[in-house]
């Protein structure tokens, strides 16, 4: 009989142990999961809109800067909707070439505005161009370093009643 008591209590220690460690584990995942949740930030974005793309792939590329081993340069204005007041309005400005058969550079800025947001962005590409075959297949990449400026204009803000 002593040795079946000895062995309940074993059992019994046991499972104590065990529902302690999963309390510990639980305690330290919620632990961790808070932690996450309140250290993380949600960002939006307002993505500037534009129709120029098929046009000037550059500005969303930079792997495409100089890819035509000549300087080039694009500037357009959007308006979205032309008797609304405070419409979205894009400006792009931007300039590209080669340094070589390689490499290219580029620059780009662009001003977003819509009613009383603004946002300012110029980037500075680089791209790297390697020759594949004879045929003038290329496989090309390339980065851009981007200064961002977002602003309000509380001046513009329409507060009260219509």
């Amino acid at each position: 009989m002593k040795k079946i008591l000895i062995n309940k209590s074993i059992n019994n220690t046991s499972s104590n142990t065990k529902r302690a460690n999963m309390k510990k584990a639980l305690l330290s995942l919620s632990i961790i999961g808070l932690g996450l949740t309140s250290v993380t930030t949600v960002q939006a974005q307002q993505t500037p809109l534009s129709n120029f793309y098929n046009f000037n792939e550059y500005l969303i590329n930079p792997a495409q800067a100089g890819y035509r081993n000549q300087l080039e340069g694009s500037a357009s204005h959007r308006i979205q909707w032309q008797s609304i007041e405070g419409a979205p309005k894009t400006t792009f400005f931007g300039v590209h070439g080669a340094l070589n058969d390689n490499m290219g550079l580029g620059l780009k800025l662009n001003i977003d505005q819509t009613d009383i947001l603004q946002q300012f962005n110029a980037a500075v590409s680089y791209a790297y161009r390697i020759k594949l075959n004879e045929e003038g297949s290329n496989l090309s990449f390339g980065i851009s370093g981007m200064a961002l400026q977002n602003s309000i204009h509380y001046g513009d803000a329409v507060i009260g009643d219509y």
